[in-house]
């Protein structure tokens, strides 16, 4: 989890300050806290996501893009709960690692998988959106298909970025007490400098690069949500004095043909999409305020062994906050997921209305040219003669 990362600089396996020559006897009161939080948040953590994949999937038989994306994110952190949290909760019940080397190595590359999957799932999702919304041609051809590519790639880029956690890592005696721990290997020769290489790239792969893609794509896309919102504007303007025209049939005299104007089906499409880039700036917004105090305090540390203000205290907060991510996603997810199958709903709805009324309106216009055209037909007496219409005799 989060706090065995700090390990690297400060020793929090079993809730001490540690700098390699050895540790303090932890806080009792605090490690219950501990225990109690991290309990609280991984059942939070599985039920909360458990209850979003089976909402989503009871919601829709065939799910769109975005809902897709929200399941995977629900996957994400259930692994979060199960990879991160719970190894996190046990370490602090037992006070030390209870294992061997390939559990300790195993779990160590596992917690940090789960780190590089949140973030990255995350920015496909964001991607997904920056398509729909900024290019919506191209975004008619993407596919259920593209949406497991691409978490396919985020996992994909999740496993091999974590591989330096198997090497970092063992299962070895901590500093000649006779007590076997899972501890990185930092404090061997050149390991401070090491360590900061290693603490800055995750940094950079895990929370700022990512974060520098999100900032852009959702600048691009408000900025077309706010073009798109003021050119409606514009247009209900020009079109107040047409007597509702969009919200009627309307025929075109010309050429004869026959024109629908769905603009009501439109804006509900519209105000959709606008929902799911909420949704997904939301959790963009709690991801990075929960990760931002874990990330500056690793990167700090790493690089200033002298500040003296980062307490366990300190460290076990920062901790908790990270996991608490997973925990709070699935009620961000179920506040909008209810509005998610009622506008897919309307939607449907909607869309059948308007073929239904184009099929209606179309067959009676039918009907009455046909009518028209019988009235018009001339009529042959048994002599041959042809009758017509009193005003044809007129004319």
């Amino acid at each position: 989890m989060a706090e065995d990362y700090i390990n690297t600089t400060i020793s929090a396996a079993n809730g001490n300050i540690s700098s390699g020559q050895g540790s303090l006897s932890r806080n009792e009161l605090l490690a219950k806290f501990e225990i109690a939080t991290l309990a609280a948040i991984l059942f939070f953590a599985l039920f909360g996501n458990s209850v979003v994949i089976a909402v989503l999937k009871c919601c829709q038989q065939k799910l769109s893009r975005m809902q897709l994306f929200i399941i995977h994110l629900s996957i994400a952190d259930i692994f979060v709960g199960l990879m991160q949290v719970l190894p996190q909760l046990i370490w602090k019940i037992t006070e030390h690692f209870i294992g061997n080397n390939f559990l300790c190595k195993t779990i160590k590359y596992l917690q940090i998988v789960t780190m590089y999957a949140s973030s990255y799932v995350l920015v496909m999702t964001a991607m997904d959106r920056y398509v729909s919304i900024c290019y919506p041609l191209t975004s008619q051809t993407w596919t259920s298909k593209r949406v497991h590519v691409m978490i396919t790639i985020a996992w994909t880029l999740s496993f091999l970025f974590a591989i330096p956690q198997l090497v970092i890592f063992s299962y070895v005696e901590r500093d000649k007490t006779g007590v076997y721990d899972c501890l990185d290997n930092f404090n061997e020769s050149n390991g401070n400098l090491r360590m900061q290489i290693y603490i800055t790239w995750t940094f950079l792969a895990v929370y700022f690069i990512p974060l520098m893609i999100l900032t852009f794509l959702y600048s691009r896309i408000c900025y077309v949500v706010w073009i798109s919102v003021n050119s409606r504007e514009d247009t209900t303007k020009r079109n107040s004095k047409s007597k509702r025209l969009g919200d009627k049939d309307s025929f075109s005299t010309d050429n004869g043909s026959f024109t629908k104007i769905p603009r009501a089906h439109s804006r509900g499409l519209s105000k959709s999409k606008i929902k799911t880039v909420k949704l997904t700036l939301t959790v963009v917004l709690c991801f990075l305020v929960c990760w931002a105090p874990f990330f500056f305090l690793m990167v700090i540390s790493s690089y200033d062994s002298s500040i003296n203000y980062y307490t366990s205290s300190v460290t076990a907060i920062v901790t908790l906050l990270s996991a608490l991510n997973s925990c709070t996603n699935p009620w961000i997810y179920l506040a909008f997921s209810g509005r998610f199958c009622s506008s897919r709903k309307r939607a449907s709805s909607k869309t059948s209305f308007t073929i239904n009324s184009y099929v209606d309106t179309e067959t009676r216009l039918r009907a009455c040219t046909e009518q028209m055209a019988l009235a018009m037909k001339p009529i042959k007496e048994d002599d041959g003669r042809v009758l017509t219409d009193a005003s044809a005799d007129d004319m």
